[in-house]
């Protein structure tokens, strides 16, 4: 996740392994699926990690995050969303919970990068909601 300054959004970009999410395309939504040829399962699975990644703000209100796209890329499938944050908005609850329905132990590392300040956010099944803030004084 990038806050840019100028636009006043923060940009969301989701990378699954190409090899996890052919085994989990197949476990979502049948054998035949096929991430690597159909767009059909390729968009399935965007319309899947979008789902399973949300924002919201400290009084729980959800920050609605705009559905930007997909691709392939080497052996990574990327998922893309954006959202317009408040400037004054210092903490956000984030939700990640893409492959842990499937995977027990899956965890999933989320980057964030908000005026100069870069935090960690690591996310298993037992613990996916998790709490960011940013200090305005760096």
């Amino acid at each position: 996740m990038l806050y840019n300054e100028r636009s006043g959004n923060i940009e969301v970009a989701q990378r699954f392994d190409l090899h996890d999410a052919e085994h989990a395309v197949q476990q979502l939504f049948g054998i035949n699926a096929d991430i690597l040829d159909s767009e059909q399962t390729q968009d399935e699975f965007y319309q899947y990690a979008v789902q399973n990644f949300a924002m919201f703000r400290t009084d729980n209100s959800q920050i609605e995050l705009e559905n930007i796209g997909y691709e392939l890329e080497g052996k990574y499938f990327w998922a893309y969303q954006t959202a317009t944050l408040e400037p004054d908005l210092r903490e956000l609850q984030l939700v990640s919970s893409a492959l842990h329905d499937l995977w027990s132990d899956q965890v999933n590392w989320v980057n964030i990068k908000r005026d100069g300040q870069l935090q960690t956010a690591v996310f298993q099944a037992t613990d996916n909601h998790i709490f960011v803030s940013f200090d305005s004084d760096q």
